[in-house]
């Protein structure tokens, strides 16, 4: 199957309305292509604070990555698009 591509903040949007009425199913999936979509910057930036701190090992990368995942599930819920972007918004989330 092909998927259109569409923003994160139409996916967001999207999102939110399958969950008010109640399509959990199309909501599970639409959760699920949110966090795909940001699974790549979400390592770049993991990658970037490695460079940055020489110090990080292996298991504070993993640490790194599931802290960002919780950013931006709790993103999904949280964001407003009158504020600003989804990605800027998930990225201020996450604190290193």
């Amino acid at each position: 199957m092909i998927e259109e591509k569409i923003t994160n903040e139409e996916l967001v949007k999207q999102y939110k309305t399958q969950m008010q009425t109640g399509d959990k199913a199309s909501a599970n999936y639409t959760f699920n292509r949110i966090i795909n979509n940001n699974i790549g910057t979400i390592y770049m930036l993991i990658e970037a604070v490695a460079i940055e701190r020489n110090d990080i090992t292996e298991e504070d990368k993993k640490d790194l990555q599931q802290e960002s995942m919780i950013a931006v599930m709790q993103g999904i819920k949280t964001y407003d698009e009158t504020k600003a972007r989804f990605n800027t918004h998930v990225h201020n989330q996450v604190e290193y």
